[in-house]
């Protein structure tokens, strides 16, 4: 969990987000503090992805698992 921010607040804000009825996109990486450690290349893909999606709209994935 993130080193600066105690995980119950980050339940009350995505609580918050559902109540008000906004959408919103949430990423956990088990066990990892502020940064990404051995798991930057899988952020790092998602991070594309979801730009590509939502910038250019470019839908296509190759598949589910990530390389």
């Amino acid at each position: 969990m993130d080193n600066n921010v105690h995980p119950g607040n980050t339940i009350r804000l995505i609580n918050a987000l559902i109540k008000a009825n906004k959408r919103f996109d949430f990423m956990l990486l088990p066990g990892k503090p502020h940064v990404y450690g051995d798991m930057q290349p899988y952020f790092n893909r998602l991070l594309m992805e979801y730009f590509a999606e939502h910038l250019i709209g470019d839908y296509y994935r190759t598949g589910a698992e990530i390389r």
